[in-house]
């Protein structure tokens, strides 16, 4: 029963088995509720929860994180088939420009298309029968959270299918970054890690939002930001 509970809930087994003799040794109800209470407000519980229960807590989510998944490998094994191109072209003395602007082409097609496939697919998910058509420059004001995770979505996309550029493969960690980005329309600073920082300048999103890709770098961007309000 214990293992059970722990796994369902954000609770860890000394925190059952407090509870337990809570309830066993006449503990009134308001009791066990602060005992669960303090439970589920200990963040690594609930972190470890949502783990463990990921799939369950948000079928988006999980959906995003499976595209996300297939995303990541797709790019992968594109960019296996390019650096094979690549080197035949290499062996036999010819240039690799043609091959390399095909490549490019096709990464901004697919970037292009991002909005569409990500609306229908989501269309799908929460079930609606018919996909909607919303076009890319109507997200910012109808659904700007949206709007960003694409726009994010794609920019991590372009930034890794550049295989002259830019030696980093597409990581299962860049889906987590897409997911964070919806808050960034909604907030004065949005703190990030460095690639994912940027990617989202590249973009140039219509934001008043201050991107912070280094911790150490946000008082100095707080401090910015409220000299030009006029603050100081």
């Amino acid at each position: 029963m214990v293992a059970a509970l722990c796994q369902q809930y954000p609770v860890n087994k000394e925190e059952v088995v407090k509870l337990c003799n809570s309830i066993l040794n006449g503990a009134s109800t308001e009791s066990a509720r602060g005992v669960l209470y303090n439970s589920f407000i200990n963040l690594p519980n609930f972190a470890e929860w949502f783990v463990r229960q990921f799939d369950q807590v948000n079928p988006t989510v999980a959906w995003l994180r499976k595209t996300g998944d297939s995303t990541r490998n797709a790019i992968l094994e594109s960019r296996k088939t390019l650096d094979n191109l690549l080197v035949s072209q290499a062996k036999s003395g010819a240039s690799n420009d043609a091959i390399l602007t095909m490549a490019q082409e096709a990464v901004e097609s697919m970037i292009e298309r991002l909005p569409e496939t990500i609306l229908t697919a989501l269309a799908e998910q929460c079930g609606y029968p018919v996909p909607p058509t919303m076009a890319l420059r109507e997200l910012p004001g109808k659904a700007p959270s949206l709007f960003t995770s694409i726009s994010v979505w794609g920019g991590i996309m372009r930034k890794t299918f550049k295989p002259l550029e830019n030696e980093r493969n597409p990581r299962i960690s860049d889906m987590g970054d897409v997911l964070h980005s919806h808050y960034l329309p909604h907030v004065d600073f949005f703190r990030t890690d460095g690639f994912a920082a940027s990617v989202i300048q590249e973009i140039k999103l219509p934001f008043n939002t201050t991107i912070v890709g280094n911790l150490l770098q946000l008082p100095d961007a707080i401090t910015r930001r409220l000299a030009e309000k006029g603050a100081f």
